[in-house]
């Protein structure tokens, strides 16, 4: 009797470790690990911002008014600061510039991941158009910070304008790891550079849900407005038309 009940207890106790390992081995919350070429492309789906500077842009600028009634007021120290172009202490509204921040460099670091992964893999190939994606939305975040953050593109002072932290390894913490700013001008070609390697590939993308990803449609937009922005009026031209078919 004696003897069966040792042998039960060692043969729970082999049950129990092993539903330990089998739980231990799933991750606790909804992270997930790169093995394929579909891993990537679902997890570029976060490569996209999830905030955009519209609102701000839009007190910053001249289409806002101020009427002065007393029963009226800002909704909220965030749009009176940015009318004002004050410094902005309000940090829990979306689309402050605090938010816009993480948010981009957040998407870049999604970025960043996949194109380490890639560099680890044999089957390079095999990831052409999630490269091409992620290089894209790099370059499309960076983009969107430089409008918030750095003075207009202007070639005669883009050498000595600041320019902003260009990541290229994921960070734990994205934007907030000191990095060097470096010019206007180094970050634009920063930007050109992963806009041409990505419209190489892009046509090769298969999306389950196309609008919601870089189609070469949408590559050739973002390059159109890139251009102009760098005043190299003849590429927007060109990127124009090939967005427009």
């Amino acid at each position: 009797m004696k003897k069966k009940h040792i042998i039960t207890s060692v043969l729970s106790l082999a049950l129990l470790f092993s539903s330990c390992g089998k739980y231990l081995d799933k991750y606790p919350d909804n992270r997930m690990e790169l093995h394929t070429p579909e891993d990537a492309a679902k997890f570029l789906v976060s490569a996209y911002p999830d905030a955009h500077a519209a609102y701000l842009l839009e007190m910053y600028s001249d289409n806002s008014d101020e009427h002065d009634y007393t029963s009226w007021s800002a909704i909220s120290p965030f749009q009176e600061q940015a009318y004002r172009w004050s410094d902005i202490s309000e940090i829990r509204e979306q689309e402050t510039p605090q938010q816009l921040w993480d948010a981009h460099y957040t998407a870049i670091t999604v970025c960043n991941e996949v194109l380490k992964h890639v560099a680890g893999v044999s089957n390079k190939d095999a990831y052409a158009s999630q490269v091409a994606e992620a290089k894209l939305c790099r370059a499309y975040s960076m983009f969107q910070l430089a409008n918030v953050f750095c003075q207009a593109y202007a070639p005669e002072t883009a050498a000595s304008d600041y320019g902003l932290p260009y990541p290229t390894e994921p960070e734990e913490h994205p934007g907030r790891t000191l990095h060097h700013r470096g010019t206007l001008e180094a970050l634009y070609k920063r930007i050109e550079q992963d806009l041409t390697e990505g419209l190489q590939d892009i046509n090769s993308a298969n999306y389950g849900k196309p609008k919601y990803h870089f189609t070469a449609q949408a590559a050739h937009a973002f390059a159109a407005r890139f251009y102009l922005y760098a005043r190299q009026y003849a590429k927007a031209i060109e990127h124009a038309d090939a967005a427009l078919g």
